[in-house]
């Protein structure tokens, strides 16, 4: 696998780039409008309960499980190395920050989802990133319709959906969250940038 790897191109940079600045722009603006802790819904919480688990730890570890056991060793590894490096940084944030949650986070207690950690920034959403992020770069040159990459388009709505899971079910405002994207997309382009020697 390590065998065909190239980075990413300079339109994939400037999309991640365009993307990046186009989510940052959105925040700041719904924040500046005091509209980041809107988004809490009563109706659809079973099925954003069920999306926000696409966000747990047990999840990433049992995909990267299958993964050792049925695709790849190395790419499961650097999964989980890339996953250990956006946890670990995501702490580092959330003490730094210290970020409370969500006024509507007893709203959360009421659905099951008491979040005892600090809001910003989502570690749900940046760590989804992080690991669906880098299963889209390994398979962006593979099961390909038309030229359309059909594997990092599902992981990223996946990813975007964990993110509003999160605001849904009222454990983070639109700032934790949009955190969480521009985090996970740093520290993504970071480790495939540096896992050359990481992992060599």
């Amino acid at each position: 696998m390590s065998e065909k790897k190239e980075y990413l191109s300079k339109r994939g940079l400037m999309v991640v780039g365009i993307v990046s600045l186009v989510t940052l722009v959105v925040g700041i603006l719904l924040y500046y409008f005091g509209l980041n802790e809107e988004f809490y819904s009563e109706s659809g919480q079973t099925i954003f309960k069920i999306i926000t688990y696409l966000g747990e730890p047990v999840v990433f570890i049992i995909i990267a499980t299958v993964i050792y056991l049925v695709y790849s060793k190395t790419l499961a590894k650097n999964t989980v190395l890339c996953l250990l490096f956006s946890h670990y940084s995501n702490q580092i944030f959330k003490s730094t920050f210290q970020d409370t949650r969500p006024i509507d986070t007893n709203v959360g207690d009421e659905y099951g989802f008491a979040e005892p950690s600090y809001g910003f920034p989502s570690g749900h959403t940046q760590n989804s990133l992080s690991f669906w992020g880098y299963l889209s770069y390994e398979f962006k040159d593979r099961y390909k319709y038309k030229q359309f990459p059909i594997v990092p388009v599902i992981l990223s709505c996946l990813v975007f959906l964990v993110g509003i899971s999160r605001m849904v079910i009222g454990v983070h405002d639109l700032q934790d969250v949009i955190g969480g994207i521009l985090l996970g997309i740093g520290i993504l382009l970071l480790f495939i940038y540096l896992e050359p020697i990481i992992t060599p």
